[in-house]
């Protein structure tokens, strides 16, 4: 199992996001996988919140 990206990482994502760019974008830009940029989106919309879930 991975290690999660860090809440500065996430808060950066959702900034970018914000910004205008897409999560593919940011996504480049922050030099992490697209699908990682993507499931921080959706978290935040869907939780509010862009912490990482609990492991294990």
């Amino acid at each position: 199992m991975g290690k999660s990206l860090s809440l500065d990482i996430r808060m950066r994502v959702v900034s970018l996001v914000e910004d205008g760019y897409s999560c593919h974008e940011a996504a480049r830009r922050l030099r992490i996988s697209a699908a990682s940029a993507v499931r921080i989106m959706q978290r935040k919309r869907r939780t509010g919140s862009v912490a990482a879930a609990a492991q294990g």
